[in-house]
């Protein structure tokens, strides 16, 4: 791999691979050399590991389970370095950050910002490029040796904005099948005569209504 300096800084392109089991990502450099392999593995929660170029363990980020809200840790060489949480708020999600002194600004859902240091030095500027097969990030590191921290805070951020956005679309089709699935109900029950209802009672149809259909829509939320 071609070494920079600091001040030529270090561009990598984080491809996510199509049809993937698990989450698996090459990293390269702008020369398309593979600079880092993430690879997703089996355990409580999500967890990625990093590995250089050479097959070697470098960093893990991996999920804290049992929080109130998602929260990463941050490992180098089996070190804790720094944890990524997400911050509770009702609209666009944001994330609380404890690595180096780190902050972010910008949009994660939108994947354009900026990790800068806390006297507003730029550390790394986070772009999506479009009109790929895979996703395509572009994640271009002032100072190279920022750079596996950097690529960490950025799977993080990715698999908790995934996250949220599973979450949001998940409830979108589960209400949508809902509603669908009452108003086919409402209809059915519309074209019994009055022997039908009396055999399946008012009582069971109102339960089919509510509580059968609630417990459908949460199993397809989930």
């Amino acid at each position: 791999m071609t070494k920079r300096t600091e001040e030529d800084g270090m561009k990598l392109l984080f491809k996510q691979r199509a049809f993937a089991w698990f989450d698996s990502y090459d990293i390269y450099n702008e020369a398309g050399e593979t600079v880092y392999t993430v690879e997703g593995k089996l355990s409580w929660g999500h967890c990625l590991h990093i590995l250089d170029a050479a097959g070697n363990h470098i960093g893990t980020v991996k999920e804290r389970v049992l929080t109130l809200l998602p929260k990463f840790e941050l490992y180098e060489n089996d070190v804790y370095i720094g944890s990524i949480q997400k911050a509770f708020t009702f609209f666009a999600p944001k994330f609380d950050i404890d690595c180096n002194g780190w902050q972010v600004q910008g949009s994660f859902m939108e994947w354009d910002y900026q990790v800068t240091e806390p006297c507003g030095a730029l550390v790394a500027t986070v772009t999506k490029e479009l009109f790929h097969w895979t996703d395509t990030y572009v994640i271009d590191v002032v100072n190279p040796a920022d750079a596996l921290r950097a690529l960490m805070l950025v799977l993080a951020a990715a698999s908790m904005t995934c996250g949220v956005l599973a979450s949001k679309y998940a409830a979108f089709a589960s209400q949508g099948f809902g509603a669908n699935l009452r108003q086919c109900l409402f209809d059915k029950v519309q074209e019994f005569s009055f022997a039908d209802i009396d055999r399946f009672s008012s009582a069971s149809l109102i339960t089919r209504m509510t509580n059968d259909v609630n417990n459908m829509t949460m199993m397809l939320a989930m």
